[in-house]
């Protein structure tokens, strides 16, 4: 069953969060409990409560609020579906999520603290580097792909275990000069993603900064020769 959550402009909301519909009045109105699909943010319109004192979440309401049942909030949200796999702590991944991905490349020598970002492209599934997550004299470097995907085989679950099967991971990758014969390491294995927000509440660690966009640049030219 595909699971989704919704940005309403002001927060995220999912499965069974309390939300209030924009434009309907708070005074006093319990918030309603609500549920995620591809439509929408459905919830249950309360009926009457006889002038009854409810406490929610440690809030007290006195709620005299009538409704007609079932409806669908769907007017300026924007909704985001769950890929099925996890990060390295078991947190489900959703597009526009935010991933830390740390790796290495060139057996340890260099550092790649990255923030991407979860989409839907032409090759299915992506992951598209937004920035580093620090710089520090050039020790946090680009990395050779900007963007991580399973079909190019850049990205992976995990295999180990029936628990970490979908925990996304870079695999070891190498390159090949085969007039010269010789070849050499380009990424290091790691399962080192870790959710860190989304892009639309976490807007700080999107886009690269303006000094080194054209590194950036230079490595998504090279993705693409």
């Amino acid at each position: 069953m595909n699971k989704y959550r919704a940005w309403d402009g002001e927060k995220m909301v999912v499965d069974g969060d309390r939300w209030y519909p924009r434009g309907e009045s708070r005074h006093g109105r319990i918030p309603y409990e609500v549920q995620i699909s591809s439509i929408g943010i459905h919830y249950t319109k309360l009926f009457d409560l006889g002038q009854k004192s409810v406490n929610i979440d440690g809030v007290d309401y006195y709620s005299n609020q009538d409704g007609d049942g079932d409806a669908v909030h769907s007017e300026g949200l924007e909704l985001m579906q769950c890929i099925g796999r996890t990060d390295m702590s078991g947190v489900e991944i959703y597009f526009d999520s935010l991933i830390n991905v740390f790796f290495t490349s060139g057996d340890g020598e260099h550092y790649h603290d990255c923030v991407y970002r979860v989409v839907m492209g032409s090759l299915g599934i992506e992951m598209r580097l937004e920035s580093l997550l620090w710089q520090s004299g050039g020790h946090n470097q680009y990395p050779l792909s900007t963007t991580l995907c399973e079909r190019f085989g850049s990205l992976k679950v995990g295999y180990f275990n029936q628990e970490n099967r979908n925990v996304l991971m870079i695999p070891e990758s190498f390159e090949e000069n085969r007039m010269r014969g010789n070849r050499w390491k380009k990424n290091d294995e790691s399962m080192y993603f870790k959710v860190i927000g989304t892009a639309q509440e976490n807007p700080e660690l999107l886009n690269a900064a303006q000094e080194n966009l054209e590194l950036l640049n230079a490595a998504t030219v090279k993705d693409r020769s």
